[in-house]
């Protein structure tokens, strides 16, 4: 049928009827010879996939949500064997909410969730698109940095940067770098009015509208405090020891500095309420924070988390999934753990 979204799966049943699921959440059977389309049911959008046991039981997935369901027939309704959940969670905001509570964005591929920092709960979804439906879409969010009541999304599977509205979901796509070239964007931040970007391709630190790297990197996590950006180069990996943090005062125009080195595959960045530099180390399995004002004496705060280590190799950046940290209105810290599919918090008053 030509009015499929993006047929995912399609498998023959017990019955002889071809089975087909649509991305869309449509599931139906058909002839094999094409006719007689039969809609069976609706279904959550980012159906992935399925299959028939031996006894003709029906096994489904859905990409987006997580969950594994045996579909019931003929009625096609799910039990869930999984319900489901984060996907795959990366970049971390948290802005103030209601009643003094953290309100925190998480970055999950396929959607940008929302959760309440102090129950955990779930509060809203946005779906985002590898194939945007118009200029207006959002890309596979996975990394994002505050900007105002704005997010600074990027993605290297969608390979763009957008600033996303957290209002109306209005959404600005960013250039930089060289047009003819592949982006592969790792992190992006508004520093002194305009965004920088850490892109594998580029090779580094590049702000917007340009193409010339601010420093030279292996492309990882950026923080800012408005003025000075901090960048981490992730270092050659296989837990090594060479990884760095500069620091650049962009509003003065100086050379980039030096303020950490020796890091085992630094990731996500972020700076506390008192202005230290939280950095996440996945060589170690830690949370590191950095004081800036104590010669950058370095304090782990936690050790242990389980961060995605998957890798591409030279298909793709070192980090392949990404695990950030934010810090909160409230001064609690939130860590995602790519290894287990968790988003991990630290109360403010336990790390002082």
């Amino acid at each position: 049928p030509s009015d499929l979204f993006n047929p995912a799966a399609t498998k023959f049943g017990p019955d002889g009827m071809l089975y087909v699921l649509d991305q869309a959440g449509q599931f139906f059977k058909v002839n094999p010879d094409g006719s007689n389309r039969t809609p069976i049911s609706t279904l959550d959008p980012g159906l992935d996939n399925m299959s028939f046991a031996d006894d003709g039981r029906l096994y489904m997935t859905n990409n987006d949500e997580g969950w594994v369901a045996e579909i019931l027939l003929p009625s096609g309704q799910p039990r869930y064997l999984s319900t489901g959940g984060i996907i795959r969670p990366q970049g971390l905001v948290a802005m103030e909410g209601s009643n003094n509570q953290d309100i925190l964005f998480e970055a999950d591929l396929f959607n940008l969730r929302t959760f309440n920092g102090t129950n955990g709960r779930q509060l809203e979804q946005f779906k985002g698109f590898l194939i945007p439906e118009g200029p207006e879409s959002l890309i596979l969010p996975q990394n994002l940095s505050p900007d105002g009541e704005n997010l600074v999304v990027s993605s290297w599977f969608s390979g763009a940067v957008q600033v996303w509205s957290t209002v109306d979901q209005s959404v600005e796509t960013i250039s930089y770098g060289f047009p003819d070239v592949q982006k592969i964007p790792i992190d992006a931040v508004r520093v002194a009015g305009d965004i920088y970007i850490s892109d594998l391709t580029v090779g580094g630190v590049v702000r917007e509208g340009t193409s010339t790297p601010v420093v030279a990197l292996v492309s990882s996590g950026l923080a800012s405090d408005g003025d000075i950006l901090y960048a981490a180069d992730w270092g050659s990996g296989n837990g090594s020891t060479d990884g760095i943090i500069y620091a650049i005062d962009i509003s003065a125009g100086t050379p980039p500095e030096k303020i950490a080195e020796g890091l085992s595959n630094p990731e996500g960045l972020a700076l506390d309420q008192e202005g230290r530099l939280l950095v996440v180390e996945t060589g170690t399995s830690s949370l590191l924070r950095i004081d800036l004002m104590n010669g950058n004496a370095r304090t782990t705060l936690a050790e242990g988390l389980d961060f995605d280590k998957g890798s591409l190799g030279a298909a793709g950046p070192p980090s392949f999934f990404f695990d950030a940290v934010a810090v909160g209105p409230s001064g609690d810290i939130y860590v995602t753990g790519g290894g287990s599919n968790v988003i991990y918090k630290i109360s403010q008053n336990k790390v002082r």
